[in-house]
């Protein structure tokens, strides 16, 4: 997931809660500097701190491993 991709979905579940950047920093339990600086895609957001963040928007990051499907396609 890219920066612009997280904010676009942080920014479309606080549009649809009602949430502000404080709310989602609260509920993530992160500083509200980290919330407003993934909502706007600003910098590199942690792995850790980006699942406490899609977790409060009830979201969750999946992980794909690539080389199964490169080795299936090969097949």
């Amino acid at each position: 997931m890219t920066p612009e991709e997280l904010s676009t979905l942080l920014q479309n579940e606080l549009q649809k809660r009602g949430w502000t950047v404080d709310d989602l920093a609260e509920k993530a339990g992160v500083a509200y500097e980290t919330a407003r600086r993934a909502t706007q895609a600003i910098g590199s957001i942690s792995l850790p701190v980006t699942t406490k963040l899609l977790v409060a928007v009830d979201k969750r990051l999946t992980v794909q491993d690539l080389s199964r499907s490169e080795q299936a396609g090969a097949a």
